[in-house]
């Protein structure tokens, strides 16, 4: 049998060394860096996912924002709506398809949706569920867009993009538990 005197790297002492079968020392060294990457990976994944969390949840607040007039009047720099009754009219372009009288309702319910969708998302409550609703609201979003305005515009704007990030947030996301964990 062959043997391998090792030491821990960046140790001297030698009580840090030991005598092992040859190959041995190479698996647990593998091993190891198999976890250390793994780690790493898990650590990146978290990162992502809080980064692209906050940043979705913040594009819904901003638009929130911009068509209650909280960012400034239209025509300011950034501002799609700056107010209430431009985005009721966009509302019924997008969605040509639903009478008339039903579009300030609808805007409303667009609204109380993508505001709460964004705070759900930067709060990180209910991950999973909020981003998949998420990306159900943006492809819908896309889709009308598409519908109404053409293809280039929701690609322009990254709707589909959000939406995809949004479907891979639901995806990584821990599922939610309801009452304790066991085990």
């Amino acid at each position: 049998m062959n043997l391998e005197i090792a030491a821990r790297p960046g140790t001297t002492s030698a009580a840090a060394c030991c005598v092992r079968p040859s190959g041995t020392l190479r698996k647990e060294h593998a091993a190891a860096d198999r976890y250390e990457a793994t780690m790493n990976n898990q650590r990146l994944l978290i990162a992502a996912r809080v980064c692209f969390r906050v940043a979705l949840g913040t594009s819904f607040l901003i638009a929130t924002g911009d068509r209650l007039g909280v960012l400034g009047p239209y025509g300011s720099r950034n501002i799609a709506w700056g107010d209430w009754s431009r985005f009721v009219q966009y509302v019924g372009v997008l969605n040509w398809f639903v009478p008339k009288a039903l579009i300030p309702g609808l805007a409303v319910f667009e609204t109380i949706i993508e505001a709460g969708l964004g705070v759900a998302l930067v709060l990180g409550v209910y991950e999973r569920e909020v981003a998949w609703t998420s990306a159900v609201l943006l492809m819908l979003f896309a889709l009308t867009m598409s519908g109404a305005l053409g293809v280039l515009a929701p690609l322009s704007y990254s709707v589909f993009t959000a939406a995809g990030g949004a479907f891979l947030l639901g995806a990584a996301a821990v599922p939610h538990q309801s009452g304790p964990r066991l085990g």
